[in-house]
This record gives structure tokens, C-alpha cells and sequence, in this order.
């Protein structure tokens, strides 16, 4: 009996609780039962390993200009791209986003695809969030979205860092361990995959050229060329003028690619009734 659900188990006694009429023998015996079934802990040694790759794409709402902000990881703040205001993701919603792929699995055992995700999610989620999605895949390279070998990823012990290299392009992939705050919330997190934290470091940036050379923008007030790098203030001080200059969007973002959303997986390890017959 080890192998029925407990929900189907709860189900059942309150199944016997309401039937009329029926023999109190029976509705006593049948209670027992499941309560001892609901109390029953399977020894430890008779537990198998297992693990699961959940990919998570996600995106919050600014509630300062109404703007797309892409959670690129478990974090509690993020800059707006937009408006460069803070959003925040309490830990409480964190928990519930984290955990809810897990309790789904060992329900279904399915191969979960879940595109409307938001929607299994609580009321205080879904007012912070604008779109959620996870699904039971393998992680995919950062670079160039090919699937990651599960082997590979598999035998990266909890809780640390290793670089996975893509079979496709041969670019780095980082898995990390979860920060502190998220493996109390969901200790069945063993890694990160292409995730970005508070407190642990991030993952590589969006792929971008790594030689991208100045560009000469005129000087609104006295039409003087300015060499503009990446490493400049989008307001700043013409040298020949003194004006105070501000970049325009589109030359803004040809040096600074706005954050887009992508996939980052969590890696859950934990442990299982044997399956029947073995």
C-alpha cells in the first residue's frame, strides 16, 4: 500500500465518512485503515533517488509604469528596464512558484506543460506576475537554446558550481546552487541552471558581441561628434559645449540590449516509493 497517493487515501475516508447506511463495522475498519495508511512513513532505506528538470519563464508586472520586467532567476528585487524601478518578489510567492511544479508532479507523474502556469498559482502571485510558464524539460544552452545533456546535469552534486558546456556551440552554461533563503523554502532545489540570484553570482549575459566599438553621435547644441562607449551615462556632459546630452533610445539600446526573457531551470532531487513489483 505504500505506493497509493495520500490525497486518494484522504479522499477515500472521507469517501467512508459520508456513504448512509452502511455497516458501522465497516465504516470503522475502513477508517482505521486509513488512518494508518496516513500515518505510515516509509523507512528511509526503502526510498529511491530521483530528480527532475523543471525550466521556468516568467515575467513581472512594474507597477510603476506598467512595463515587462523578465525574472532571470529567484531574486527578490529586479530593476525595471524600463523605468529602473525596483519590483520586488516576496519569498512567501517565491515558495508558492517553487513549489508548485513538484507537488504537480508527484500528483500527475506527467510530463508537465504548462504555458498558462500563472493560473495554478495564488491571487497574490498572479497580482505580481504577468506570465508564467514551466515545463519538464532538459535545460537548453543560454547561447544558443540547445537542449543541455541530463546526464550531465544530473551528476552535478547539490549545492555546487559547475560550468556545462553546450554539445551544440561549446559555450559555458552555469549551474549554481540555490541561495540559503530558497533551499529552506524548497529543499528538494539541489541546483540552478542559467540562473540569476541575490547572492550567488549570475549567469552569463544574453549573448552579445564582445567588440562593439564606439558610436559617433552629434551634440544636439553645437552638432560636435562624440564618441559614445558603452561605459558612458545615458545623460551626459558635451565636452565641447558643455551641454547636458541625453542618448536617445535607439543608440541607448544598440550599447545596452535590453533584458529579454529566457529559460532557467531548477534541478529537484528527492525520493520516492519504489515502484510496485521491484
Amino acid at each position: 500500500f505504500v505506493d497509493i497517493p495520500r490525497n486518494r487515501i484522504a479522499s477515500y475516508k472521507t469517501f467512508l465518512d459520508t456513504l448512509p447506511g452502511i455497516n458501522a463495522d465497516i465504516i470503522s475498519f475502513g477508517n482505521r485503515l486509513a488512518r494508518a495508511l496516513l500515518a505510515y512513513e516509509i523507512p528511509q532505506n526503502h526510498l529511491v533517488s530521483a530528480s527532475i528538470n523543471v525550466g521556468f519563464s516568467m515575467i513581472a508586472n512594474c507597477k510603476c509604469c506598467g512595463g515587462s520586467v523578465p525574472l532571470t532567476g529567484p531574486r527578490e528585487s529586479y530593476s525595471c528596464p524600463t523605468c529602473s524601478n525596483i519590483v520586488t518578489i516576496s519569498r512567501e510567492n517565491w515558495r508558492t512558484i517553487l513549489r508548485r511544479p513538484l507537488e504537480q508532479h508527484e500528483m500527475t507523474h506527467e510530463n508537465m506543460v504548462n504555458n498558462n502556469a500563472i493560473f495554478f498559482l495564488t491571487s497574490e502571485v498572479q497580482s505580481e506576475l504577468r506570465e508564467c510558464e514551466w515545463n519538464l524539460v532538459a535545460p537548453r544552452c543560454l547561447h544558443c537554446d540547445q537542449g543541455l545533456e541530463e546526464q550531465a546535469v544530473g551528476k552535478i552534486p547539490a549545492g555546487t558550481n559547475e560550468r556545462i558546456p553546450c554539445p551544440l556551440c561549446g559555450k559555458e552554461n552555469v549551474a549554481l546552487p540555490p541561495p540559503r533563503w530558497v533551499k529552506d523554502l524548497v529543499p528538494a532545489i539541489g541546483i540552478l541552471v542559467n540562473a540569476q540570484t541575490d547572492t550567488q553570482g549570475e549567469a552569463p549575459p544574453l549573448t552579445e558581441p564582445d567588440d562593439i566599438k564606439p558610436i559617433i553621435f552629434s551634440c544636439p547644441q553645437c552638432a560636435a561628434n562624440l564618441s559614445i562607449t558603452r561605459d558612458r551615462e545615458r545623460t551626459l556632459t558635451c565636452t565641447y559645449c558643455n551641454a547636458s546630452v541625453y542618448l536617445p533610445d535607439g543608440l541607448w539600446f544598440k550599447l545596452h540590449p535590453p533584458k529579454t526573457r529566457r529559460i532557467w531551470t531548477a534541478r529537484y532531487d528527492y525520493r520516492l516509493p519504489p515502484a510496485t513489483g521491484t
